[in-house]
Formats: structure tokens, sequence, C-alpha cells
């Protein structure tokens, strides 16, 4: 094996028989104080064996002078599983490195209830009490109401349902819609379809001059931190020694320090593009900090190179899957191929 070669392969077992789990994946991801980064994901074979691996040359820019401190994450579909042991590689050497891991599969239980929320404001952010908010699951040709109530003095709603409300009994999730309606029934606002629901969504809607929308997470926190940056750019903040600007707003908002990174990193990407591409193309530049956000929150690389070599498929299904969450604009699905295109004209 080349000596710049880190080699991780292992298998995933039930617990409680010890036998090889198919089909499970496994993703090993370096731990950093902020913003930990995906290394690599896997699925398991049909003995449960899985293998991966990594070249220093890959992580160069990861690491920079420091070894990986890699630890694992295990998913049955999109549920994660917490493993009965957890495995954990410090300042892992190259080399090959062989892991067993044990998980529970009772846990890897269907939920019995769900739960969406949200808020409903005006245009202004004033919350809009007393308005009559339904829930509803999405099939091809008819829909299931899901629920209803209506939102107290601060806008807020709540709704709870069953699977067995579901608009087909084999369904898991339901592909959800929200709606406000007025005294009279007629509809002041809309979500857009929540593909493949979690156990609990929230959704906030903003109603006014009869455009409807529902703010991504995305333009969230682009809205609650602009008022507390003084003056700084997003793609300034920083989380050092001498600036602890990441941390600091994770407390003056409650928001996840997280998060917050990967919106301060996402910016420093799209200044890197439009650096490397500027305005040289056909098309007008579509590599703007929300494709880069979405990219991070489902799991893809936060360090250039790495997020290059990732296969195209990949990178569209990880926006489709950030766009169907809410997590950044759904207008980005419009701009799909030329994204792919340039950040294919970035691989060195």
């Amino acid at each position: 094996m080349n000596q710049n070669t880190f080699a991780i392969s292992g298998r995933i077992i039930d617990g409680q028989t010890k036998q090889g789990i198919p089909g499970l994946r496994i993703e090993a991801w370096d731990k950093d104080l902020i913003f930990n980064d995906l290394v690599g994901s896997v699925e398991t074979d049909r003995q449960g064996r899985f293998s991966m691996s990594f070249t220093t040359d890959y992580f160069s820019e990861i690491f920079f002078d420091r070894r990986p401190d890699i630890f694992f994450k295990v998913f049955h579909g999109e549920k994660e599983i917490r493993p009965i042991n957890a495995p954990f590689i410090p300042n892992m050497q190259p080399g090959e490195r062989e892991i067993t891991i044990e998980v529970d599969l009772s846990s890897v239980e269907e939920p019995k209830e769900f739960l969406v929320k949200g808020t409903v404001k005006d245009e202004a952010g004033s919350p809009e009490s007393g308005l009559l908010v339904r829930a509803a699951d999405i099939d091809l040709r008819r829909e299931e109401p899901l629920g209803e109530t209506t939102t107290d003095s601060n806008g807020y709603y709540e709704i709870t349902y069953t699977p067995e409300q579901f608009a087909r009994a084999e369904k898991k999730s339901a592909d959800l819609v929200v709606r406000v309606f007025d005294a009279q029934g007629e509809i002041l606002a809309h979500s857009s379809i929540r593909y493949n629901a979690n156990p609990t969504e929230e959704i906030d809607l903003v109603l006014g001059s009869g455009i409807i929308h529902e703010p991504s997470e995305y333009e969230k926190l682009i809205r609650e931190l602009l008022p507390l940056l003084n003056g700084l750019g997003f793609a300034e903040l920083e989380e050092s020694d001498e600036h602890h600007d990441i941390s600091f707003l994770s407390s003056e908002t409650g928001l996840d320090a997280q998060r917050i990174g990967a919106l301060a990193e996402a910016h420093r990407f799209e200044d890197y593009a439009r650096d490397k591409i500027g305005e040289t193309t056909a098309d007008p530049f579509a590599l703007t900090a929300p494709v880069f956000y979405g990219l991070f929150r489902e799991g893809m690389p936060t360090e250039i190179h790495a997020l290059l070599s990732q296969s195209q498929e990949l990178i569209q299904r990880a926006l489709l899957k950030a766009i169907s969450a809410n997590i950044v604009p759904s207008e980005i699905e419009e701009k799909i191929d030329i994204i792919l295109d340039q950040l294919k004209s970035l691989v060195p």
C-alpha cells in the first residue's frame, strides 16, 4: 500500500446476533472544533463489510500538519443508528485500519407520531394570529388531511399526525404540505412539498401582497445574523485564538455553531469560485453561497479540492436533497446544470 494512503475497512454487525448487516451507509468524519468534515461514505455489502481509502494529498488542505481524528456515523436509510460501540481513531496515521461496529437494529423503529410546527408572519415580520393552518400528505392524484389548528398570538402553530393518516399505507413518511387559510376558506399561503418529511419538521410561512414563499434555512440564517455583523462580511467570520465570531454569534442568537460555520465557509467558497471563474463563462455565475451551504449541510466536504473530487451525480443528489428539505432556496434547482458545469471548470 502507498505510504501516503489511509485505508479503513471493517464490518457492521447486529449487536445481538453478531451477523453482518447489508445495505447500511457508513460515513467517516474528521472531528474538528467547529465544523466536522465528511471524508468518506460507503454502503455495506451482503456480509456487512465495507472499505474506504484516502490519500494524504487528498487531505493535505484539510488536515494541514495534523492527522485526522476519525469518527463514524451509521445510517439505515435516512435514519442515523447510534452504534453500541463507537469506534474513534485519533491522530490517524497512514496505513490500514480494521474496525467492527455493532449496532442495535431494534432501535430502528418507525416513528409512531410526527410533528410539523412553525410560524405564520406577514412580510414585515409581524405574527399572524387566529389563522387556520392545515397539513396534508400529497400523493400522485390525491391527498390526505393530516390535521389542522389555528395560529396563536405569536403566529405559532403545531400539528401532530400519525402514519395511519398517510395517503398510502406503505409510506414511511409524508410528502408534506402546509396551507394557511382565511376565515372564508381562501388559501393565503402554502409551503412547497416537503418530500419524505422527517418526524419533526419546522415550516415557517410568510404572507403578503399575493407573494407566497417559505423561507429556507439559509435565508433564515442570513436574516438572523445580518444585524449582528457590525459591517463584517459573512466570509470574514472565523473562530480562532484571535477572533471568536462564530461562538459569539451562536451564543447571541441560539443558532447552531456548525450551521453558522457552514454559512461562513460557503461565502468563502463563493469568493474562491468568483476569483477562479469571474464572469468569463457564457452562463451567469451560479456558484453562490447558498449552493455551497446546501452541499455542506448534506455532508459534502468543506475543503475545496475534496469537494471538487466528488462525482457530479453525488453533488446533484445532495443539492436536490437540500432543496427538498428547504435548506436552500428552491430557485437553485433551475440552475443545477450550470452549477455542475461551473464546478467542473474549477477542477485542476
